[in-house]
């Protein structure tokens, strides 16, 4: 039990950790709002959801509060299905190296399973 805590704590942080990165990149894409065609500007949208679910998610999780690991669950599915919409189908303005993307999807799918896995029965 000491160690699956240890994971739920871990995980707290890089959601959290992954809510204010979300945030930092949203607010750099606001200047260039009008240049973006309607599908990357939902994309961006749901990224910006996503960003406040992961956060609220790790922030649950840390003070060990019910909902956190269902909602860290699915939060985490939900960020990796947009990250291959934004990076691997490039519908979504990004920094990442075109030759680097599937490789990105990749490590963040196996995060986001490691994740799930790790919350498995707790709720």
């Amino acid at each position: 039990m000491k160690a699956r805590s240890g994971w739920r704590l871990v995980l707290a942080v890089l959601l959290v950790a992954e809510g204010f990165t979300t945030a930092l990149r949203v607010t750099g894409l606001l200047p260039n709002l009008a240049v973006y065609g309607g599908v990357a500007l939902g994309l961006i949208g749901l990224r910006a959801v996503a960003g406040v679910l992961a956060c609220t998610s790790g922030w649950l999780l840390a003070i060990g509060r019910p909902p956190g690991a269902q909602l860290a669950r699915w939060t985490l599915l939900a960020s990796a299905a947009l990250g291959t919409l934004e990076i691997g189908w490039r519908l979504a303005p990004s920094d990442l190296d075109p030759a680097f993307r599937w490789y990105y999807v990749i490590a963040y799918w196996t995060y986001a399973g490691a994740g799930t896995w790790a919350l498995r029965g707790q709720e």
